[in-house]
């Protein structure tokens, strides 16, 4: 799964609340007491896994000695989730303990009755008095169901086509390679830039978030050119790489370079299975579907 960079609330809210002096003794929020949602926007990951449990996160700006519990409503309005369907909300109320600053809501997505692509939205909204909302914040969250299939590396093997450009050319080509597996997380893309070189792409499934899924190239060599001599390339950490499970599909962004030398930039590189059927269609019209001609794209093999 792509990542996607979400901002917490609650750190946003202990930068404006927390201030460093130059004896640089902090000065804590000691302003009315809040409560609120740690953020307006929440994505969640619903997988297979069916006792996988998201929990939606509620803040307060001061401890107690006391637990408080915090009735919680769904917006119905404001949502196009359907509550039993596409989701369960597993409790109404969420507790803060005494002594701490959160609590959550337990929620559990419904993998089977959701579409992949499909915008699924539902929004909670706290029940508290007016005089503990704060009107910069205020009480409700709206959360966005995000549908992430299983991930089996198996889904990757067999028949690529790979979408690219290249150094020393503006062209867009596409072709078609092969791919085989090395291991559960290991796959190898048989020669996409050089009849010489394969290229081996590692895959990072965390089961804990999805949302943190990626793809990573290690320093390896591409192909040879005539000036340059071997070429390398690896992913790089500014432009991550990754995989979409539902779309067997590989977006990569790498970089081209001589070791020692200097880059000749970043390109993204789309890699997606194919049937046999397409091959086989692709080899009555073009008759060489997996082989790189000679003098392509300006490479030197």
């Amino acid at each position: 799964m792509k990542k996607l960079n979400i901002y917490s609330l609650s750190a946003l809210l202990l930068l404006v609340l927390t201030f460093v002096g130059c004896s640089e003794e902090k000065m804590l929020y000691s302003g009315n007491e809040y409560v609120m949602f740690a953020d307006t926007l929440h994505y969640m990951p619903v997988t297979p896994n069916d006792g996988k449990i998201f929990d939606v996160v509620v803040s307060t700006t001061q401890k107690a000695n006391y637990d408080r519990t915090y009735g919680v409503e769904l917006v119905i309005n404001k949502s196009n989730a359907i509550e039993g369907r596409h989701f369960e909300l597993l409790s109404n109320n969420v507790t803060i303990k005494a002594g701490e600053l959160t609590g959550s809501i337990p929620v559990k997505g419904i993998y089977d009755d959701i579409i992949y692509g499909e915008e699924l939205v539902f929004t909670l909204r706290i029940l508290a008095s007016n005089d503990a909302i704060w009107d910069l914040y205020g009480k409700e969250t709206k959360v966005s169901l995000i549908k992430c299939p299983k991930f089996s590396i198996d889904d990757y093997t067999g028949n690529l086509k790979l979408y690219a450009t290249f150094p020393f050319s503006t062209q867009n080509v596409s072709f078609y390679v092969k791919s085989e597996k090395l291991n559960d997380s290991t796959l190898l893309i048989k020669q996409p830039f050089s009849d010489k070189y394969d290229l081996k792409v590692r895959f990072a499934d965390n089961k804990n978030n999805p949302f943190e899924d990626g793809l990573s190239v290690s320093e390896q060599i591409a192909f040879s050119d005539v000036m340059y001599g071997r070429v390398s390339t690896q992913t790089v950490v500014s432009m991550p790489s990754y995989y979409i499970t539902e779309a067997r599909s590989l977006f990569m962004y790498m970089d081209m370079f001589v070791s020692g030398v200097g880059s000749f930039g970043t390109y993204r590189y789309i890699f997606k299975w194919v049937p046999q059927s397409e091959v086989d269609a692709a080899n009555n019209s073009t008759n060489t579907p997996f082989m790189l001609q000679d003098g392509a794209f300006g490479l030197s093999k």
